[in-house]
């Protein structure tokens, strides 16, 4: 299982952010930040690992 951060996870408040990943950590969740890519034609919303 997995805990995917959307474009706008940044954008939330310190702890709300904190706590989120503490108890994704604390689960044994693998973490990705969603990354917003552009290609030629497209946009991709490309999944990074973070933890």
């Amino acid at each position: 299982m997995a805990i995917y951060y959307g474009l706008r996870f940044e954008e939330q408040p310190e702890k709300v952010k904190s706590t989120i990943r503490e108890l994704a950590k604390s689960k044994g969740l693998h973490q990705y930040k969603m990354e917003l890519k552009e290609d030629d034609r497209c946009y991709l919303i490309t999944p990074i690992l973070i933890d």
